[in-house]
């Protein structure tokens, strides 16, 4: 098979993408990751490394913190994004196979989730791994996966396009040039619609290829043109230089040899440094042909050698690498390397049932006639001309059709078939000294014209100065009065800057006053919040050491003269409790003695006991809510205070439940009743939810109230730790 003929097909699989790059760097997205430690962050930046092909080494690490996250949270959405990424290291490195299980493994992660979208991405992956080892029914099962997936659940039009481009390759490869210029026709307009610059560079590249395949260059030229239009758009050197490679393709089979390896080894610049050694060595394989057709065959020698090692994955280049390979040994006059090449290619052929190509026939017969094996060479020879009569042979010769002739006449005397060719060879010759000639006479032509132009313009010069003084002078008058014109409007414009900069001193002005109200409006509720602590606290002493003593050593008088009513004695200590309930209520719970859990507990108990709504204390995390910090435990402790009062004064509720929960880096409080409820556009806030809104703010929280007139009320409260 054909080296180049093979490039022009396989220059449209590329690694699917998730997304488009993020506008955020490498060093934003790390830093951010190292920060937070959270799955989500690391597949962040992996996803950027991922789409703009960057820093492999950062990829592993970002991917292998996201897994290890994400499977201790089990977490399988994005445990299966971080195998996605990570597969881009197997693809890089040629490794498809490794590729295809990693796609599949997160595949198997993604299947009860709905997250579709990356469902497709690995659908993708796996048929592009197919068509990188040459199973295109595979490629072609799997492709439609992900586009029923992407029908089925209106997936992006970005991803369709990916999706069309393999099913274009598939039916590129085997022929059916319809199916293949539709799916590519789809492909551009697809890309177009989802803005894909990278996936549009290949469209136009691939349909460059379908008029390569029917020889109308000046078509595929312009596809090409437009490519290279938005090559420089492209930050992805493993697409863009697929642009360079099927150039170089055309103008090979275009006969401009010169042209085909100055853009083969362009392609080679971009690819040089890319961990993707398959794509490097089939493009060291292009260069090696095309200088092997322009006679360079040193040069195409080592270049294949350096290739072969890159190819292993691939069957068909091997086996098109080790054909040229023989024939530029045959050229350059050494048999032993030349016969170790074919029997390479003999060896590929009965494992992999590999078609043999004109170069191998060829390269053998020049070496059976050098051993002078005549018979021998005269039955490849008639597989040549077997071969001949089967399709258009493009790496054929006049020396190589001379040669044939030549076995053909002294192995088996068939005379005719050899002055056949041996016309073949003459006529090839004439058209090679033809194409010289008119290569010349154009060359020839271009430099008569180049004068002629030359002349024209020099007469053009001499009539042009004629009209130079008279446009000198009618440009100084114009100069002259636009400069008077733009005095005037400097003038104007400095007017109209200085009332500019006046009003907007006066909105300067404007706004250092309602940021000083704003500030004085926030002194004077944090004030009043610490008066009323203060107070609070002052009367919480004053109730316990004086009132409640009082009471207890009544009620010790009166047991030890019992004469004194009984019943008296019950209620003086009823109000003795009461008292100390009200002395709790008001001081501030002492953390460092007890927890939050238990003040809580004991502060629902109370409610119970006194009130007509029963109380339920849902804790979620204890542990974690009594390791916060006294200032915090406050905090929720007065919130619980205030609007459980609520309830009770306002809400004439039966049930009501009190939720908290304390997570990593936050504190959740749910508290709701089956109360009356109220209209919150109606009904004015009272003090006591404006106390606590302003505690939110405080701790830069949030607070969400949800009620309605009989639908009794929720309140959702969340700040940071």
């Amino acid at each position: 098979m054909n080296i180049a003929k093979y490039l022009l097909c396989t220059c449209c699989i590329g690694l699917s993408c998730i997304h488009t790059a993020p506008a955020q760097n490498t060093e934003e997205l790390y830093r951010k990751a190292t920060e937070t430690q959270q799955a989500e962050t690391w597949n962040k930046l992996a996803e950027y490394l991922y789409t703009a092909r960057k820093n492999p080494t950062l990829l592993r690490t970002a991917t292998e913190h996201a897994k290890k996250l994400a499977q201790k949270n089990r977490d399988s959405i994005e445990w299966g994004k971080a195998v996605i990424y990570g597969s881009d290291l197997f693809y890089q490195k040629g490794e498809f196979q490794s590729y295809q299980d990693e796609n599949r493994r997160a595949l198997k992660l993604l299947r009860n989730t709905h997250e579709y979208g990356l469902q497709e991405v690995a659908l993708n992956n796996i048929a592009t791994s197919f068509g990188e080892q040459d199973q295109i029914d595979s490629l072609i099962y799997y492709t439609r996966k992900a586009m029923f997936l992407n029908r089925l659940h209106k997936g992006s039009r970005g991803k369709w396009g990916e999706e069309c481009q393999n099913m274009a390759y598939a039916y590129s490869v085997y022929g059916i040039a319809d199916s293949a210029y539709h799916y590519t026709k789809e492909t551009i307009e697809a890309s177009i619609e989802a803005k894909d610059t990278l996936r549009l560079l290949d469209a136009y590249s691939q349909m460059a290829v379908f008029y390569i395949k029917k020889k109308q260059y000046p078509d595929a030229l312009n596809y090409f043109t437009k490519a290279l239009d938005i090559y420089e758009l492209v930050e992805n050197k493993h697409n863009r230089l697929y642009v360079y490679t099927n150039l170089a393709a055309m103008y090979h089979k275009w006969g401009k040899k010169t042209a085909a390896i100055k853009f083969a080894r362009h392609a080679l610049k971009d690819a040089e440094g890319t961990a993707e050694k398959a794509t490097y060595g089939k493009l060291l394989c292009n260069l090696g042909l095309y200088l092997h057709a322009a006679g360079m065959f040193r040069e195409s020698a080592d270049t294949l050698r350096m290739a072969l090692p890159l190819v292993s994955e691939s069957f068909h280049y091997q086996g098109s690498l080790c054909q040229t390979l023989a024939s530029d040994y045959d050229m350059l006059g050494m048999p032993d390397s030349c016969e170790y090449y074919l029997n390479k290619v003999d060896s590929l052929a009965e494992t992999h049932q590999f078609v043999r190509g004109e170069l191998f026939y060829a390269s053998k017969v020049a070496l059976l006639m050098h051993r002078k094996n005549y018979r021998e060479a005269a039955f490849y020879a008639q597989r040549f001309v077997k071969l001949d009569e089967q399709k258009e042979l493009t790496e054929s010769s006049p020396y190589i059709y001379n040669m044939i002739s030549l076995a053909l006449e002294k192995g088996t005397e068939d005379y005719q078939t050899a002055l056949k060719y041996k016309k073949k060879a003459a006529s090839m010759q004439d058209s090679l000294y033809q194409e010289k000639a008119n290569i010349q006479m154009n060359e020839f032509y271009a430099r008569y014209q180049t004068t002629e132009k030359e002349l024209e313009i020099a007469s053009m010069r001499l009539a042009r100065q004629k009209w130079i003084l008279a446009i000198v002078g009618s440009a100084l008058m114009i100069i002259i009065l636009c400069m008077i014109t733009l005095y005037q409007r400097m003038k104007r414009i400095r007017k109209e800057k200085e009332a500019a900069d006046l009003h907007i001193r006066i909105q300067q002005k404007e706004q250092e006053l309602e940021k000083t109200e704003k500030e004085m409006h926030s002194h004077v509720i944090d004030s009043y919040f610490k008066g009323i602590e203060a107070e609070r606290e002052r009367l919480a002493k004053e109730l316990h050491n004086n009132v409640a003593n009082e009471l207890l050593g009544i009620s010790m008088l009166m047991k030890l003269q019992p004469d004194k009513s009984e019943e008296a004695i019950q209620q003086l200590q009823k109000l003795q409790k009461e008292v100390r309930t009200i002395s709790h209520d008001l001081m501030p719970p002492i953390f460092r003695q007890v927890t939050l859990t238990e003040i809580l507990k004991a502060h629902i108990y109370n409610l119970n006991v006194r009130g007509n709504c029963n109380f339920e204390l849902i804790l979620t995390n204890e542990q974690e809510l009594n390791k916060v910090t006294e200032k915090i435990s406050l905090v929720v402790y007065r919130m619980v205070q205030e609007l459980s009062g609520n309830i009770i004064k306002y809400a004439s509720a039966s049930a009501a439940t009190i939720e908290l929960e304390a997570g990593q880096t936050h504190i959740k409080l749910k508290i709701s009743d089956n109360g009356k409820g109220f209209d919150p556009q109606k009904k004015r806030k009272g003090v006591g939810l404006q106390l606590v809104k302003k505690r939110i703010d405080e701790l830069k929280g949030t607070f969400l109230l949800d009620t309605a007139t009989g639908e009794g009320c929720r309140i959702t409260i969340t700040f940071p730790l």
